[in-house]
């Protein structure tokens, strides 16, 4: 115990402090010293001490309003106070305790007394020492998760708001730990401001880590309605992001994402469902109720789709099929593009648009990656027809992805001189400096590079340009409307245009019908593809599919 108490002796008497000190030497107590109510405070809240011992009369701040002070700060308001004092009227008892002191000696005091009080209350303090490191932050010392839980069976009719500061991640990326962790502590001082202005009902903050924290209102009057709980987040989002935080001289502008619940069963885990909701939809708040059947059936498929992708991987129902590209010059199918497919226990075929969202949410995504490359190498090296496979942005910020397909590469040079890697040209790449270098790196071995869904939403020419591609592959959103829509026939041929002056070849994609394919061939787009050409397929189909009807 010695070694690990720390006492604080606040009195305006030197002489007195002193005798307290020597009651207690023996202890083997560290004591801090303070010769008024102020200098008390402060020094409280800097080393934390396991008890303070205050007198009741000093000059300036008195020891009654010290101690309210103490019990209105966090990081205090659990400290056991003595009080020792020749004031013996049972007023001052009441206005002492009123105060939020826990016990009295009166003087002059016993030492034997003043020891067993103190051991007493070093003790229980060690154990209340304990306790909150197990429930409060020790970041901010606002209370944590542990807290909640404990608090939330407490509560008959309670109310959840669960937000996080937005990009708090990329603080970490930019700024010092030191300074993040400052930011932090100013907000969680900010919100003690804030939540009163926007909350009608009795409240309790909480800091889980990492930017994340909840507000725990009591409706037991139950006066909280859902109109007013948005009305509420609303307020609260608004007031955070009015204001700013300085921390060095530097103002950071901190904003929140939010979600909340007011169903008592599963409160927490709804509330922590609807802030994940709120910041995959980029929406400021979300209310629980509101989508939590919608959410529970989608994790539900979700996870049906993983346990389905995970048998497939290990039944070898993870399928190449390889749709053709035709060449309108030629009229001659030249290419073609491997797309994955999932094969059901029964013989069904699946998309990837049933399987792929739920696969790039685990491991399983790069097995189906590595499983196609593995699949079109092994078909394509007996012929020599070219063959393209799609890589994404999951696919290119992997390494082990990254080097697997270099080295398959480099064990098949002949095979991967017909390769062309599709990307989709968008801006979510998080390190577009590896994706030129893989770029730079697959084209020294003969590899092609194509921009896939060009025209869709996101096109940089000047990236499209930087990463040298060599095929341009239209999106279908703009060739299938072609026979009805000008303006966007008129996009497609302004793509054409740019493509020759910069010497990239063009597909077309979705080609559906015969009408289409004419005006993609009088458009001059090189190459097309789409049912209209063939379906994909296990195998390679020769012949396209209006050959074989004309027949």
């Amino acid at each position: 115990m010695a070694d690990q108490a720390t006492i604080l002796i606040v009195d305006d008497i030197e002489d007195n402090r002193l005798a307290v000190k020597a009651a207690l030497r023996k202890e083997g107590y560290h004591f801090l010293e303070a010769s008024d109510g102020q200098q008390g405070i402060e020094i409280a809240r800097q080393h934390r001490p396991d008890l303070i011992i205050i007198d009741a009369l000093m000059p300036n701040v008195n020891g009654f309003e010290a101690v309210r002070q103490l019990r209105s700060d966090i990081q205090t308001q659990r400290t056991p106070v003595l009080m020792i004092s020749a004031l013996d009227q049972k007023d001052d008892k009441i206005k002492a305790i009123e105060a939020g002191v826990d016990d009295f000696v009166s003087k002059p005091f016993d030492r034997v007394e003043l020891r067993v009080r103190c051991q007493a209350f070093v003790r229980n303090s060690l154990l209340n020492r304990q306790y909150v490191l197990a429930t409060r932050n020790p970041l901010t010392g606002l209370a944590n998760k542990v807290a909640l839980i404990q608090d939330l069976g407490e509560f008959s009719h309670p109310a959840l708001f669960l937000f996080a500061i937005d990009n708090y991640d990329e603080f970490h990326e930019i700024h010092t730990m030191a300074t993040v962790d400052a930011i932090e502590r100013q907000f969680a001082l900010n919100l003690d401001q804030l939540v009163p202005q926007c909350c009608p009902i009795p409240w309790q903050i909480y800091h889980f880590g990492d930017g994340e924290f909840a507000i725990l209102l009591d409706d037991a009057v139950q006066c909280l309605d859902v109109t007013k709980a948005h009305e509420f987040s609303s307020k609260l989002a608004d007031n955070i992001q009015q204001g700013s935080i300085s921390i060095d001289e530097s103002d950071f502008d901190i904003s929140i994402t939010l979600g909340f619940s007011m169903t008592r069963e599963n409160i927490l885990e709804n509330a922590r469902l609807a802030l994940r909701y709120a910041q995959k939809q980029n929406q400021p708040s979300v209310f629980a109720e509101d989508i939590i059947e919608d959410v529970q059936d989608a994790v539900q498929k979700n996870f049906n789709w993983l346990r389905r992708v995970k048998e497939a991987i290990q039944d070898d129902r993870i399928i190449a099929y390889f749709q053709p590209i035709y060449n309108n010059l030629t009229s001659t199918i030249e290419r073609y593009e491997a797309l994955v497919r999932l094969v059901d226990i029964d013989g069904t075929v699946h998309s990837p648009f049933h399987f792929l969202p739920a696969a790039k949410s685990s491991r399983y995504y790069f097995f189906i990656t590595q499983s196609v490359i593995e699949q079109s190498f092994a078909v394509f090296e007996s012929n020599q027809y070219e063959f393209s496979v799609n890589l994404t942005r999951d696919d290119i910020e992997q390494d082990f992805i990254r080097g697997f397909l270099l080295k398959k590469i480099m064990e098949n040079p002949e095979t991967a001189k017909r390769l062309t890697f599709e990307f989709v040209e968008d801006e979510s790449l998080s390190n577009y400096d590896v994706l030129k270098k893989f770029v730079k790196q697959v084209k020294s071995y003969g590899v092609k590079i194509a921009i896939d869904d060009f025209g869709a939403g996101y096109s940089n020419f000047v990236r499209l340009l930087d990463l040298q591609a060599d095929v341009l592959k239209i999106d279908g959103s703009l060739v299938r409307d072609m026979d009805h829509n000008h303006v966007k026939r008129n996009i497609v041929e302004t793509i054409k245009v740019f493509a020759d002056k910069a010497n990239m070849t063009t597909v077309a994609e979705f080609v559906s019908n015969e009408k289409i394919f004419s005006i993609v061939k009088d458009i001059g787009i090189q190459y097309s593809q789409g049912y209209y050409i063939a379906a994909p397929e296990a195998g390679l189909a020769t012949r396209p599919e209006h050959e074989n009807e004309e027949e």
